[in-house]
């Protein structure tokens, strides 16, 4: 079984794993949607959102989920 300090020390990389593909996702996004604003639609709509949007927030639900789960881990 391993030790609880290594489990520790995975789930922070892991969590920094999630955080920067959360940056870059959300990044990604914003981009997209200032691209489409500035400049005229790029994509369809639908492709748009189904791409971009509803990974972005998923992925950043999915972050904030595994941080709050850490934290309380962290504390027990």
């Amino acid at each position: 079984m391993p030790s609880r300090n290594v489990t520790t020390h995975v789930d922070k990389v892991e969590l920094e794993a999630w955080r920067q593909a959360t940056y870059v996702v959300v990044s990604l996004a914003a981009l997209v949607f200032l691209v489409q604003r500035l400049f005229g639609p790029v994509f369809e709509v639908v492709f748009e959102i189904c791409i971009f949007y509803v990974p972005a927030v998923a992925i950043a639900l999915l972050y904030l989920y595994f941080n709050a789960k850490l934290s309380v881990k962290s504390q027990t």
